[in-house]
């Protein structure tokens, strides 16, 4: 991860050179969004010792019958931000702050033995993070009103994982907090309505993960790994 940082950090602190010399505009955006899926497969050394789970939430569901279980799906998430873009005739330079909380999913029922027959477990997963990304590319722009822009770069990303399980001859919870510097490639298109306002949607793909964090005796890492669809609108400020 830090060899592919210092790979992309150069590129983009060209762009960034490049931007400063032939630099239009200034723009902040304000945004708002959703994820179909984050936290990878939220994989934890108590889930493959006691529940027999190799690979988190991608294989934690089981069902018999007269047990009641629910399919445990994996989190969707809601995201808002606010970023500022340095803007050229053909290039842009952009940072910000973006947030990122699991809302639905992720929550539901499977059944284990714990020795002394199969039985109900209450799952819970949840995730928040946010991340700070630098990233560079290229705009193309249609008429002077609409434009086309692709970018690379990376990101600092902090965030919280929670994983719970519950039934009745067990109880299990743990927490794990940390970062990572993952990379980032993001497309989208805007349209100006005003000299000094666009509104804009973006697809943004985000890749990498911490480190294996300790838990009291449980080991899990948060996965950043999640691709984005936002929208929202952008102020103008010309130099």
């Amino acid at each position: 991860m830090i060899k592919n940082m210092k790979r992309i950090i150069p590129i983009i602190f060209f762009i960034l050179c490049y931007s400063e010399g032939f630099a239009s505009s200034i723009a902040i955006s304000l945004k708002g969004g959703y994820s179909p899926e984050i936290g990878g497969s939220f994989y934890s050394q108590w889930q493959n010792q006691n529940l027999g789970v190799h690979d988190g939430i991608n294989d934690i569901n089981r069902s018999k019958d007269g047990i009641v279980t629910s399919t445990i799906e994996k989190p969707m998430a809601i995201l808002g931000g606010s970023e500022i873009r340095i803007s050229g005739e053909s290039i842009y330079f952009k940072s910000g702050f973006n947030y990122v909380k699991s809302y639905h999913g992720g929550s539901g029922f499977t059944l284990n033995n714990f020795g002394s027959g199969d039985e109900a477990v209450e799952v819970k997963y949840s995730l928040w993070f946010f991340y700070v990304p630098l990233t560079g590319g290229v705009i193309i722009s249609f008429w002077d009103e609409s434009k086309l822009f692709f970018g690379i770069g990376g990101a600092f990303a902090y965030g919280k994982r929670s994983d719970s399980f519950k039934s009745i001859s067990t109880e299990h919870k743990a927490s794990f907090q940390g970062y990572a510097l993952p990379l980032m490639a993001e497309f989208g298109g805007e349209y100006l309505v005003s000299d000094h306002m666009s509104l804009f949607c973006t697809i943004t793909y985000i890749n990498g993960q911490s480190n294996s964090i300790e838990d009291d005796s449980d080991y899990g890492r948060i996965d950043f790994t999640s691709y984005s669809f936002s929208a929202g609108v952008l102020f103008y400020y010309d130099f």
